[in-house]
């Protein structure tokens, strides 16, 4: 789902934060998510809509508490675009730390940002 992005989740990413309460409301600002749960462990879990059918969120905020913790998540999450071009511009105005848009061996372009607790995020087009 879009709601105004030019960026698509194709699955749930999960980031760290050592303030998820911080970082939830920068993801929420930043994407136009929307909480709508809190799991027993502390996560954090925001959406694109409402809907309360789909139980798997878009973005997982998860307390960062240790460096085990850290570990778990060690691996950037990947948001996907059509218009690499557009979603650089779209990002570039909402987060300084955007970098260039960069091209892999095997044809994809991507960029990547980072968020306030220094996760980085890879936004990709794949070719096709």
């Amino acid at each position: 789902m879009w709601f105004g992005r030019p960026c698509y989740f194709g699955d749930s990413i999960a980031v760290g934060a050592r303030n998820p309460e911080a970082a939830a409301t920068w993801y929420q600002k930043t994407f136009g998510l929307r909480r709508f749960k809190n799991s027993k462990d502390g996560e954090i879990w925001l959406g694109s809509s409402e809907e309360r059918h789909n139980p798997n969120p878009d973005v997982a905020i998860v307390p960062v508490r240790s460096e085990e913790d850290q570990k778990r998540l060690s691996e950037h999450p990947i948001i996907f675009t059509n218009n690499i071009t557009k979603a650089h511009n779209w990002f570039s105005e909402r987060v300084p730390e955007t970098g260039p848009i960069q091209n892999d061996s095997g044809g994809n372009a991507f960029f990547r940002f980072r968020d306030p607790d220094g996760n980085e995020i890879e936004v990709c087009r794949e070719p096709g």
